[in-house]
């Protein structure tokens, strides 16, 4: 599920958590074709305590009656992660999860990650071009270049590889 740009300025963090859209069901027979959007229903989430747990984790507590436009990136995506949690997922996919913050937001994303990865026990697949997040993150790293794979292993394995630095890294003068 995408959740890039869901976020509505007008609502809250508390808000958020109840639009969390379900998955779409294509349904399609003689008479018709349609596609259904199925949502999760917010009361369990307040039924199981685990709206409270996720604002928690994402260390919105304090921050759930804010409007989310006046969030920071940071929250905003802890936010938009909090959203997809909420449908138990068993692969979280992160487009650029840190694109277009600061150091202090990205030090504190890479670390809801993290703690996301560890407590949850999420396989995470991160694209990202910034090679300190990959590098604090990753356990494997696939390193593409103009859509092909240029290598692949563990982090010191990829930080080491003359391909990948020349294409990403730069070559040492």
């Amino acid at each position: 599920m995408a959740l890039q740009n869901v976020l509505a300025a007008d609502s809250t963090a508390h808000e958020a958590l109840l639009r969390i859209p379900g998955s779409h069901c294509r349904i399609r027979n003689e008479q018709f074709d349609t596609t259904v959007r199925r949502y999760y229903p917010a009361r369990t989430l307040f039924e199981t305590g685990e709206y409270s747990d996720l604002l928690r984790s994402g260390g919105l507590a304090d921050k759930a009656d804010r409007l989310v436009g006046e969030l920071s990136h940071g929250d905003q995506r802890a936010t938009e992660i909090m959203m997809a949690l909420a449908l138990k997922p068993r692969l979280l996919l992160l487009d650029e999860p840190t694109a277009g913050m600061g150091e202090q937001e990205t030090y504190d994303v890479t670390q809801l990650i993290r703690k996301l990865h560890k407590d949850e026990k999420l396989s995470i697949v991160l694209i990202e071009h910034d090679m300190r997040v990959v590098f604090h993150l990753a356990d494997r790293i696939m390193v593409l270049a103009e859509g092909k794979m240029l290598a692949e292993g563990t982090p010191s394995q990829i930080a080491t590889n003359e391909a990948v630095q020349a294409a990403y890294l730069g070559k040492a003068a």
